[in-house]
């Protein structure tokens, strides 16, 4: 069989020598067909990112005392909102590092339900943070100054120090703010280190899901008072699940481990129902 004699056939990578043709003439149609398979997929991939960039949106929501931002990222556009919160105690870092995590992994799959819209705060408090201090710039507990029927003016330890007056910090203030705003119709809060999931409001079916995948016990008690907490302000005078994740003792990339998934059940458990 003479060169003229070849089978030609047309794939989408120009006509090939696939039969009589020249090995090397093959071989390199073939090679340049896997190149566009390889184009096409990374143009795939691409398209995906791009969607799911286009459902992210990054917020300022306001300042610390000390003028340091807080900020707000924003997943899907669902009715369905779940606001996920991290670095209310500036003492609890690994918090902060989880909710940081999911931000990533959100970043790069996009993998929540359409009826589902994800807002994640993972340094509520920057001034504890920067400090490794569980109160703010002031020495006020963020989580002791919530607008609540039982907040109090005085604090069993300096630690837990509730503010002059309830909402008296910015941090406060820019939360329940946010919970106006977005009307949530739940939340998840990470602190450490009590190794539980501890409700707050209507939110054992929350919890029960989020458990299916870490296997935190549920509790409705966290062992002591908590008066003016976020707890109280949502899930026991608002009625908006509230699911207290308490990461156990272990490193930020061991509790995301734990909670990757637990995370995801709960941004994407209908609450709605």
């Amino acid at each position: 069989m003479t060169f003229d004699d070849r089978c030609i056939l047309t794939d989408g990578c120009g006509e090939k020598v696939v039969d009589g043709g020249p090995p090397a003439l093959a071989g390199v149609c073939f090679a340049a067909m896997m190149l566009g398979l390889s184009a096409l997929s990374a143009i795939v991939s691409l398209g995906a990112q791009a969607q799911a960039a286009s459902l992210r949106q990054e917020q300022l929501l306001g300042y610390s005392v000390l003028h340091r931002p807080i900020t707000a990222t924003e997943y899907g556009a669902g009715p369905e909102v779940t606001l996920v919160l991290g670095g209310m105690e500036g003492d609890e870092p690994v918090g902060s590092y989880v909710v940081q995590r999911l931000e990533a992994y959100l970043d790069r799959h996009d993998s929540l339900d359409a009826s589902v819209t994800a807002v994640l705060v993972p340094r509520v408090n920057p001034d504890g943070l920067a400090r490794d201090t569980r109160v703010n710039a002031r020495g006020v507990d963020i989580n002791r100054n919530f607008s609540t029927a039982d907040w109090r003016s005085h604090a069993a330890a300096p630690r837990f120090n509730p503010g002059p007056q309830p909402a008296s910090e910015p941090e406060t203030r820019i939360v329940i703010q946010l919970i106006s705003r977005l009307h949530p119709c739940q939340i998840i809060t990470i602190h450490a280190p009590f190794h539980q999931l501890n409700i707050d409001g209507p939110a054992m079916a929350l919890a029960r899901a989020m458990q299916q995948f870490d296997h935190y016990r549920i509790t409705t008690y966290i062992g002591y008072q908590t008066p003016g907490s976020l707890g109280t302000y949502a899930g026991k005078e608002r009625h908006i699940p509230v699911v207290t994740l308490e990461l156990p003792p272990v490193s930020g990339a061991v509790a995301w481990a734990q909670n990757r998934q637990a995370l995801l059940a709960g941004i994407d458990f209908p609450c709605r129902q």
